[in-house]
């Protein structure tokens, strides 16, 4: 039923749409009569007087009950085909608008634009973490032995996964939109940036970021190497021109915003339960364990290469 809740079609106005309707409200007149029933009996027998039903009868219904969805299970369903929904075309819209499929590529970034905010609404919406946590509540309640655990680790998923992004303050949520169109705005700019290399006798030689990166690590020939290496070092340029610092701004205002010291903090406490300070610590300990046999690679490849082949 829930997926028939998905359905592009489903009161849509067409005769297929209002068929799928009235089996959507058959099934829940049909769910809450047999719940009525199963209740009205199980009192009446509580009282020591006769069940209202043949045994036979009586678990046929109690059966049919039982398998019907509750309602924490109804909501793992939604929350199921509403983020596979979701996230299904916003990945359909990055492969159009990264893949230059469309003929007008602005309007295939702002296409993107507007389904990874409304993938991202879904995900920071405090109300969808409320509900994730009071549907866990009640597994249990009127479930089957065999689909309890299933359930609970679907919800536990839910919670888990509202629990890192969910955003509880309306103007943090305003703020969150508007990265997401920068950030939009600058990777159109980053795609059609024109990226390459100068050849050594002076022309400009069109490269992806691959093809740049492969030749810093396999070409022969060293003015090609550096060619390669400045034009991947164009890159930074670009996008510093190109709104990048606007958007470590908003994403650092963001962090502060929700209590944390900037963005990346408050994205490291979320969805790892780590501050900044510490992930950075574990780097910082990481390098000083490392640093001595670094040093000596970079010691021997000197040697073995020359000094100037390495900084």
């Amino acid at each position: 039923r829930q997926g028939i809740r998905e359905y592009k079609g489903y009161n849509d106005g067409s005769a297929s749409g209002a068929k799928f309707l009235l089996y959507d409200q058959l099934s829940d007149r049909v769910e809450a009569g047999l719940r009525v029933l199963l209740t009205l009996n199980n009192q009446i027998s509580s009282k020591g007087m006769k069940s209202i039903f043949t045994p036979t009868v009586g678990a046929f219904i109690g059966l049919l009950a039982m398998a019907a969805p509750t309602p924490a299970a109804r909501l793992a369903d939604s929350l199921d085909a509403r983020y596979a929904a979701l996230h299904t075309a916003k990945e359909d819209a990055f492969w159009t608008a990264r893949m230059g499929l469309a003929e007008d590529a602005a309007a295939a970034q702002s296409t993107l634009d507007r389904l990874d905010i409304e993938l991202n609404s879904f995900l920071q919406d405090p109300a969808q973490l409320e509900g994730a946590r009071a549907a866990l509540a009640q597994v249990g309640a009127a479930l089957t032995p065999a689909r309890e655990p299933e359930l609970r680790t679907r919800l536990e998923g839910w919670v888990r996964t509202f629990e890192s992004h969910a955003i509880d303050r309306a103007p943090a949520r305003e703020l969150a939109a508007r990265i997401t169109q920068l950030e939009g705005q600058l990777e159109h700019a980053r795609g059609e940036m024109e990226l390459g290399y100068r050849a050594p006798d002076g022309n400009f030689v069109r490269a992806t970021s691959v093809k740049l990166a492969a030749m810093l690590r396999s070409e022969t020939d060293e003015r090609l190497r550096r060619a390669a290496w400045d034009g991947l070092r164009s890159i930074e340029r670009f996008v510093l021109e190109n709104g990048f610092l606007e958007v470590l701004r908003e994403r650092n205002r963001l962090g502060r915003m929700l209590g944390a010291e900037d963005y990346y903090d408050w994205k490291t406490r979320r969805v790892e339960n780590l501050s900044k300070r510490q992930v950075f610590a574990w780097l910082d300990e990481l390098e000083e364990r490392t640093r001595a046999t670094g040093q000596r690679a970079v010691d021997e490849a000197r040697a073995a290469h020359g000094a100037q082949r390495l900084p």
